[in-house]
């Protein structure tokens, strides 16, 4: 709905409002079960409203004030149709209940993913001032911005549970390290995954900014853009005081035998008193507010000559984001609201396919609850940095522009980027290598056996996460494009890309919603992770392009009416693969990280032969990798460092697509038409195929290094529909 209201000469009132309801059923859950049986239904809602008021003082000085409201409704809950008791397994609180999902590596996965349902609430109120003003040469810009967010959000992250399980015969196993008898301490069931608690938060952020900008014209042919801009990004605050934290800077690395509760934080507004060793902050956000976000921008435009039209453009600015709710929302899992268990490697040795949770979480009545930290054991914490800095990145450009004629336009240029202070996570509890010279709590080797010996901070488990922003990233690009405006009934665009990306968090496989981007391999080095991006696509070619067929004027009747009044259009794109990161689950088995690179042997990671081939066949090279090599003063092969291979070692399969619809015009009157229209999208039916497994999992065996992953290098999946066909008629009037 729309309003317009001229209230007097000077003053002219406008509203807009808009509401969505989209209730939705799928059949298969997005990161869930890939099997049928877990399906989703979700309702989202969307309500906007603005009202705005333009004043003219006179025709030189406007201004323009807004008031905004935005409001989010999301539910999304999963069907579980199989309970835990009906297969004989326990849930993470030992309570009936849903039976927990299962990932078996490279095959399938049931269950909802640890999430059953989930719900947000976000209200935004927004007000703006904006005044422009034009004088001589100038025309100024500055305005103000105040944001009030509310964001009420229920994640039961793992309440369910999730196993993840390396492979088939694993999965049929369903043995503990003791059971079967596992030279490294490992269950069959690689990692177990569960959480309890309150889960609910109601967080609150808050927004300030206030600009200037001056357009001016120095000359007919030379126009100078200059602007400043401060941002103040409010860290985010729980009404109930539920933002509870861990900072590692406060706490001891040892506890004594009675346990610690130190490092462990509440907020400012945190009701009621805190245990000995828990600190309350003196802040009520999750983080120390950073007032430094000035953002300068500057740009230009020089016309270098006017026959033939030759356009020089640049510009450079500094732009900051506000640091995402994610950071808040993922600490959903912590004390002591609520408790995740995430356990694997040797910390899960004594789970079965039985009993996966050892030991079971408390059921919700029991919260809150503080666990203290205690020496040879832990739990895993989820932790945010008290010194986050906004994110910012740099962009610079600098592009010339050649008119050929009027309707003709080649554009080439240079696009980069850095960004510093990225979002990201780390694994702040990576075990330590121990030593004769230097030994560690008492320990002088490193195996996969002692790490609990090893870690920084006694009574966290390995895995635990600190969120930060000190993570960089570059793009650099060169990008042209070719224009043919629309004349004599034809109008096309063709584009050309050559560009990187680069940054320290790829390969990973983190959830970056949650801002747990990881590193591979060594946790204190984020540079040794520096790589091609997830995303990179070095080139990229896009065309596509409208044609109207001229009407026959001469043909005979039937002639000009079978062959006039037709129109085709179509967009193609081509693009080179992405970067993939070859994984070892057994790499660095002395660290106790997440994920960590395989070792190459030096030989290509590619196979050969035809597209077709290699995915029937494998499209990497198992031979390519070999076991990570031992860890420093390690007691056996199981005892591994980590891999050698580099962040996005290979490319994965490009694509090639083309889309395109045909349209016939039926004229029925002067003033009104039929159309009919028929669209192809994947004209060619290609199979544009996604990226292979590319995680290894080597052990030594009597013959030698052997790769335990029979999924390996395969490709499971396409990356984009096969050819569709749709049809459409319109009647305009």
């Amino acid at each position: 709905m729309n309003l317009d209201q001229v209230m007097t000469e000077k003053d002219t009132l406008s509203g807009r409002f808009f509401y969505s309801r989209a209730p939705t059923i799928e059949p298969f859950s997005q990161s869930a079960a890939n099997v049928p049986g877990w399906g989703t239904t979700e309702l989202d809602q969307n309500t906007m409203f603005v009202l705005a008021d333009t004043h003219v003082f006179n025709s030189n000085l406007i201004n323009l004030a807004r008031f905004g409201f935005m409001r989010f409704d999301g539910l999304s809950a999963v069907a579980n149709p199989i309970q835990a008791s009906d297969l004989g397994m326990s849930t993470p609180t030992g309570m009936a209940g849903v039976a927990p999902g299962v990932s078996i590596s490279g095959l399938f996965t049931t269950g909802d993913a640890g999430t059953p349902s989930q719900w947000q609430n976000t209200n935004s109120f927004i007000w703006q001032d904006t005044v422009s003003h034009t004088r001589n040469r100038h025309d100024m810009r500055f305005g103000v911005e105040l944001k009030r967010h509310e964001v009420d959000v229920n994640p039961p992250y793992s309440t369910s549970g999730l196993l993840q399980i390396n492979t088939f015969e694993d999965f049929l196993l369903g043995q503990s390290a003791a059971q079967n008898g596992s030279p490294l301490g490992a269950s069959n069931v690689t990692q177990s995954d569960g959480s309890s608690g309150v889960f609910r938060q109601d967080e609150r952020y808050t927004d300030v900014a206030a600009f200037f900008q001056d357009d001016i014209r120095l000359t007919q042919r030379l126009t100078v853009n200059a602007g400043l801009r401060y941002e103040i990004f409010g860290p985010p605050t729980e009404i109930h005081g539920h933002l509870s934290n861990f900072d590692p800077s406060i706490a001891t690395g040892q506890v004594p035998t009675a346990g610690s509760l130190s490092g462990f934080t509440v907020p400012s507004n945190f009701p009621g008193a805190v245990p000995v060793g828990v600190t309350k902050t003196p802040m009520a956000g999750l983080w120390f507010t950073d007032y430094r976000d000035f953002s300068p921008r500057l740009g230009f435009a020089l016309q270098l000559t006017q026959k033939p039209e030759v356009v020089l453009r640049g510009g450079y600015g500094i732009y900051y984001d506000r640091p995402s709710s994610g950071f808040a929302e993922g600490q959903a899992t912590g004390q002591p609201f609520s408790r995740q268990q995430l356990a694997f490697g040797a910390q899960n040795a004594g789970a079965t396919l039985e009993e996966p949770f050892d030991p079971i979480l408390p059921p919700l009545s029991s919260f809150p609850i503080y666990q203290p930290r205690m020496a040879g054991g832990g739990s895993y914490t989820s932790s945010v940095s008290p010194h986050i800095i906004d994110p910012y990145i740099q962009e610079y450009n600098l592009n010339l522009q050649y008119a050929f004629r009027r309707d003709l336009l080649l554009e080439v240029g240079y696009v980069g980027s850095h960004t510093a202070h990225s979002p990201g996570s780390i694994e702040f509890n990576q075990a330590e290598l121990a030593s004769t010279q230097n030994p560690v709590n008492g320990t002088t080797t490193n195996t996969a056996s002692n790490i609990i010996q090893r870690l920084p901070f006694a009574g966290i488990s390995t895995g635990s996460l600190q969120a930060n922003t000190e993570f960089e990233a570059n793009y650099n690009s060169l990008q042209s494009s070719i224009t043919k405006r629309l004349g004599h009934g034809l109008q096309f665009l063709g584009s050309y890309t050559w560009s990187k990306s680069l940054d320290e968090t790829s390969g990973s496989g983190g959830v970056a919603f949650y801002e747990i981007s990881l590193l591979t391999n060594n946790q204190d080095n984020p540079r040794q992770a520096y790589g091609l991006s997830d995303f990179d696509r070095d080139q990229r070619v896009v065309a596509n392009f409208t044609w109207a067929v001229p009407k026959l004027e001469q043909a005979p009747k039937m002639l000009r009416g079978a062959l006039s009044d037709w129109e085709f259009s179509g967009i193609g794109v081509i693009q080179s693969g992405s970067p993939i990161t070859v994984l070892d689950g057994n790499a660095g088995a002395v660290y106790g990280n997440f994920e960590n690179r395989a070792q190459s042997t030096g030989s290509n990671a590619s196979t050969h032969g035809s597209l077709h081939s290699r995915v029937l066949n494998g499209y990497l090279d198992p031979n390519a990798f070999t076991i990570a090599p031992e860890a420093p003063n390690g007691s056996g092969s199981g005892d591994t460092d980590f891999g050698n291979s580099s962040v996005g070692i290979v490319r994965g399969p490009g694509q090639h697509n083309m889309d395109m619809a045909v349209e016939r015009i039926f004229p029925v009157k002067e003033s009104s038409s039929f159309r009919f229209r028929a669209e192809l999208f994947n004209l060619t039916n290609t199979p544009q195929f996604a990226n292979p497994n590319n995680n290894v999992f080597f052990v030594m065996t009597p013959t030698g290094p052997a790769n335990q992953n029979p999924s390996f290098g395969l490709i499971t999946s396409t990356a984009a529909n096969p050819r569709i066909i749709q049809f459409a008629a319109k009647y305009l009037f």
